[in-house]
């Protein structure tokens, strides 16, 4: 039988919430195409209350602006899932790294590379313990990873820093669409040449922003989750000896 971390499976389960909101937007979609939430033809959806939904309540009653609220709310939603992937493997990653730490698996050299952390004395006074100490070090190593704004090097430090194998193909297919993040927080979707350069394979509108599709938001998370899970069994087997080892089936 073999096993996960605990980090893998908070991971996880984070990641089940987040496609629940896609089903949800579809079941919202299929509802409506049905005639499930528009019986009636005065207002553009049955539980419309002029009084709350303003902005609804001020648009023409007709299927083509009851489908163009639907659709901007699926792009809302597959924008939002890209952001909030990103930052639940920011935290997979964080996590995983300060355990390991505490645990003291790890090559402090090879752990801390080019992010040196000074440590003044009232700090470690302060600490009390050596694992909240281990703590404090490690966020702020991690917080100076994070500066570098480059998903390349959170994906390839992290490995480094744990002295992981993990397959450059599963690393490369991750960054590849976690980068889609960047241009969803910085230019509202829209991709410059150079995105455009560097990512060929995903379709764009005709004004250049990134088609958001549920086939791309489908390749995202199974890129993600396969480099997660790959990270996960890789630490296990080099011996790290994380607390809490969950077994799966």
């Amino acid at each position: 039988m073999a096993a996960h971390t605990k980090h893998y499976q908070t991971f996880t389960n984070r990641l089940l919430h987040l496609n629940a909101d896609l089903e949800l937007v579809d079941i919202i979609d299929s509802a409506m195409k049905a005639g499930a939430l528009t019986t009636c033809d005065e207002k553009l959806f049955d539980a419309l209350n002029e009084d709350k939904h303003v902005v609804l309540s001020n648009r023409t009653v007709s299927a083509h602006n009851r489908q163009i609220a639907i659709n901007h709310l699926r792009q809302s939603v597959y924008s939002s899932y890209i952001k909030d992937l990103y930052e639940e493997v920011t935290d997979y990653l964080h996590s995983a790294l300060a355990e390991a730490a505490t645990q003291a698996q790890i090559d402090p050299g090879r752990f801390i590379g080019e992010h040196r952390v000074e440590v003044q004395v009232p700090d470690i006074l302060q600490a009390g313990k050596l694992q909240v100490l281990i703590e404090d070090i490690v966020a702020k190593m991690f917080r100076k990873l994070e500066n570098e704004r480059s998903t390349t090097s959170l994906i390839n430090k992290s490995c480094s820093k744990l002295g992981l194998n993990v397959d450059q193909a599963i690393r490369d297919k991750a960054i590849y669409y976690l980068e889609i993040r960047h241009q969803l927080v910085h230019a509202d979707g829209k991709a410059d040449a150079l995105f455009k350069a560097n990512h060929p394979d995903l379709a764009y509108t005709s004004d250049d922003y990134i088609d958001l599709r549920f086939k791309l938001i489908k390749n995202v998370r199974e890129a993600v989750e396969a480099f997660i899970e790959e990270f996960d069994n890789q630490a296990i087997a080099a011996g790290i000896n994380f607390s809490h080892n969950l077994p799966v089936a």
